[in-house]
C-alpha cells in the first residue's frame, strides 16, 4: 500500500517538475518572440523602406556622421529593441469604474502646487530669468505660464523619463491597438530628428510616450515648434534650459497666445448650469452676460467668450464636489500642451503660486 502512495507521490512531483519546465520555456519562448518581432514584423520592414524612399537624402551612407542610418543599419537597430509591454499598458486607458474613481481634483492639484514646486520654480525662474524675459518679448508668453508648464511636466528637468523613445514609440506604433497610426508618425519625426542632428537612435531617453526633454515635446512638435533660443546651432531640448523655454513659448504662441490677456476665473454658482454649456468641451464658446444673466458670479470681463471648467472631485463614496472655473481663449491655449481641465488649471494655478512667491 505505501508503495502506491509513493508512487503516487513521484507521479504528482514529476508532474509539477515538467510544469514548471514547460512554464520556463513557453515564458522565454515568448521572450523570444518579442524580441525578435521588430526585425521580422512586415509592417516595421514596409515603415523602414517607405521611410529610406521618402527621404532618400537623409538616408544616404556618411563616412564623416557615424550616426547615419541606411536602411540596412535601421532594420538593424530594430532587431536590437524589444516590444515594451509596459509602455503599452501605461497608454491604454483604464477601466471607466477607475477613471472615475480617480478624478479627483484636490488630489492631481497637490501633485504639482506644493512648496516644493513653487520654491524650485522660483529658483528655476531667477536662475534662466534673461531667457524668461526674452522668451515674452519674443512670442508674449509670460515667465509664470512656461514655469507652470516646465513645473507640471518635469518638476523643472528633473523628471523627463528614462525610456528609450526608440523602444516606446516602436512599440505603441507596431504592437498597441490604440492611436498606432499617431504613434508611428512620431516614430517616423523621431527616426528623422536623429538623423538630422546625428544622434545615436538608440541611446535617446524620455518619456513612456516618446516625448522628450524639459518641456516634454514629441518629435513632431520638436519639428514644428522647438527653436534654438540660445543660438549654439543646436536645438536641445534636454540639456538647454534656454532652449526648452523659447520652446515652450513658441508651442504656445503659435497655438493662439494672447498677450496680455487672462487666463481663468472662478465661479460662484447662484444657479443652474445648462448642461449643453458643459458639453461645449474645453474650447470658448459662451457669453459671459449670458452667465451673468443666469446668476452666475464671475470676475471675468463682460464682453469675454469662455468655456466652463468643470473640476470634478470624488469623494470614497463616489460623491461628486465640483469646482467651476471659466477658461478664456488662453486657457483653451494651455490645453493644446495637454487636453485636459485639470492638467491646464494645474500650470495656471502653479505658474500664479510662484509668480506670488516672487513678490
Amino acid at each position: 500500500m505505501q508503495y502506491f502512495k509513493n508512487k503516487n507521490k513521484l507521479k504528482y512531483l514529476k508532474y509539477l517538475l515538467l510544469t514548471f519546465i514547460f512554464t520556463i520555456f513557453t515564458t522565454q519562448a515568448q521572450d523570444n518572440i518579442d524580441y525578435q518581432s521588430f526585425s521580422t514584423n512586415e509592417s516595421v520592414i514596409n515603415f523602414v523602406d517607405e521611410l529610406v524612399e521618402k527621404y532618400p537624402q537623409l538616408f544616404q551612407e556618411s563616412a564623416e556622421n557615424s550616426n547615419r542610418l541606411n536602411k540596412n543599419s535601421l532594420l538593424n537597430a530594430f532587431s536590437k529593441i524589444t516590444k515594451n509591454n509596459k509602455v503599452i499598458r501605461y497608454v491604454n486607458p483604464p477601466k471607466q469604474s477607475k477613471i472615475v474613481a480617480s478624478r479627483s481634483w484636490k488630489k492631481y492639484r497637490k501633485r504639482f502646487i506644493n512648496s516644493q514646486n513653487i520654491q524650485n520654480g522660483l529658483k528655476f525662474w531667477r536662475k534662466n530669468k534673461s531667457w524668461f524675459d526674452l522668451a515674452e518679448q519674443t512670442y508674449g508668453v509670460p515667465a509664470e505660464i512656461i514655469l507652470g508648464i516646465i513645473g507640471v511636466e518635469t518638476r523643472y528637468g528633473t523628471v523627463m523619463g528614462n525610456f528609450s523613445i526608440f523602444e516606446s514609440l516602436a512599440s505603441l506604433a507596431f504592437y498597441s491597438p490604440r492611436r498606432a497610426e499617431f504613434f508611428k508618425k512620431e516614430l517616423e519625426a523621431f527616426i528623422l530628428l536623429c538623423q538630422e542632428n546625428n544622434l545615436d537612435l538608440l541611446s535617446q531617453k524620455g518619456s513612456y510616450a516618446g516625448a522628450i526633454g524639459i518641456g516634454q515635446f514629441m518629435p513632431s512638435s520638436i519639428h514644428k515648434y522647438a527653436v534654438d533660443f540660445d543660438k549654439d546651432g543646436k536645438i536641445d531640448l534636454i540639456n538647454s534650459q534656454a532652449d526648452a523655454i523659447g520652446s515652450v513659448a513658441s508651442f504656445l504662441n503659435k497655438h493662439g497666445w494672447q498677450n496680455g490677456q487672462p487666463v481663468a476665473f472662478p465661479i460662484n454658482l447662484n444657479g443652474h448650469l445648462p448642461q449643453s454649456w458643459l458639453d461645449y468641451g474645453v474650447e470658448p464658446k459662451i457669453n459671459v452676460n449670458d452667465l451673468k444673466q443666469l446668476g452666475m458670479q464671475t470676475l471675468a470681463p463682460d464682453d469675454s467668450v469662455v468655456a466652463l471648467v468643470d473640476l470634478v472631485d470624488f469623494d470614497s463614496k463616489g460623491n461628486s464636489a465640483d469646482e467651476y472655473w471659466v477658461g478664456l481663449r488662453n486657457f483653451y491655449t494651455i490645453t493644446r500642451y495637454n487636453r485636459s481641465y485639470f492638467y491646464a488649471m494645474s500650470v495656471f494655478q502653479l505658474g500664479e503660486s510662484i509668480k506670488a512667491a516672487n513678490k
